[in-house]
């Protein structure tokens, strides 16, 4: 498990079975899920209070990092990822 870091300053857990569901799905590298959601161009709120941290990866392609920080804000985790071609910018949370 990774333990990483949002820009909230919330610890968000990345346990070892969303990274192999990630690599399967994605065919990314970890790295660049890992740098979205550490260093996002910015995040936008997603369903149900999970967030989603967005890495313009160029040309119409964004990777898509949904997590969710718990009530207390002191712990999270990753719920899944996936790329895009547009981005809902109306929910814009925070940018970098």
């Amino acid at each position: 498990m990774i333990i990483l870091e949002s820009v909230d300053g919330v610890p968000i857990r990345f346990p070892d079975e969303r990274i192999e569901h990630i690599q399967e799905h994605l065919y990314l590298n970890i790295e660049t899920v890992i740098d979205a959601l550490e260093h996002p161009d910015f995040v936008i709120r997603g369903r149900k209070s999970s967030k989603i941290a967005v890495l313009n990866l160029g040309r119409r392609r964004w990777l898509n990092v949904i997590y969710k920080e718990l009530p207390m804000g002191n712990d999270g985790f990753i719920i899944t990822a996936f790329i895009s071609s547009d981005v809902n910018l109306e929910q814009i949370l925070w940018e970098r």
